[in-house]
């Protein structure tokens, strides 16, 4: 039987950046490295702490005033929320494959539609900017999965928190970490433009197709990846 193909929302991005490789794709998603494995790099604690925290920090402001944080409701010009919603794990059958994925944030609006989020905690420099078509098809698909489970989406945003590092304000340094260490963070919101429900399927079934060989397919033109994989397996093979 053939093994049932699950996309996730971040993987849909991935085939929007200028440097993605379908056989680089393929060998990950078959022959993926477990969490313990000794040759994989796990991401840092670090960035799953601060995720986690944002979505603490606004869960709870919003249950004890009845609003998102300032800072948050500024950069968002006002809107109007009326519910946070707990984010849940969406799963939507497209054709022969599953699209899966879970949003850090959801948010009820007045006329009962729901506004979606995906937090970054990153400088909007030019390299973060240019992960945007990846984040943008992630956040695309959310809201291909809040309309299947019955939700009107009229919304899907970015929410970047930036640290600021001060470099030119030795004064500021002083006054944010005196007693303790501090960061501050400012708060940029960067929306997603229109999209359609056949955008989302076109774009899983495209990746659907690449995964669903027996075998890996071409790879990309000068791809250090693919080139990576050859030589390492080319030592083992002389080891061995």
């Amino acid at each position: 039987m053939a093994k049932k193909i699950v996309i996730t929302a971040r993987d849909l991005g991935r085939t929007k950046m200028e440097n993605f490789c379908a056989r680089c794709f393929w060998f990950t998603y078959h022959f993926p490295l477990p969490s313990d494995h000794p040759f994989r790099s796990p991401m840092p604690g670090i960035v799953s702490t601060l995720d986690s925290y944002i979505r603490r920090v606004v869960s709870v402001t919003y249950s004890e005033k009845r609003s998102l944080p300032d800072w948050l409701a500024n950069a968002l010009s006002g809107m109007k929320v009326i519910d946070v919603l707990e984010p849940k794990r969406w799963e939507a059958r497209v054709g022969d494959f599953s699209l899966v994925g879970q949003p850090d944030a959801i948010w009820k609006l007045p006329d009962d539609s729901v506004f979606i989020v995906d937090y970054k905690t990153a400088q909007l420099t030019p390299s973060q900017e240019a992960l945007f078509p990846l984040y943008e098809a992630q956040l695309k698909a959310y809201g291909y999965l809040a309309q299947g489970n019955g939700h009107t989406v009229s919304g899907l945003a970015l929410v970047y928190l930036q640290p600021q590092p001060y470099r030119d304000d030795p004064d500021k340094l002083l006054q944010v970490s005196s007693e303790q260490f501090t960061l501050h963070f400012d708060c940029v919101v960067k929306q997603v433009g229109s999209w359609t429900r056949e955008e989302v399927e076109d774009m899983v079934y495209a990746l659907g197709s690449i995964l669903s060989q027996n075998r890996p397919p071409d790879g990309r033109d000068q791809c250090k990846g693919c080139t990576s994989l050859s030589n390492w397996l080319e030592g083992i093979d002389e080891l061995a």
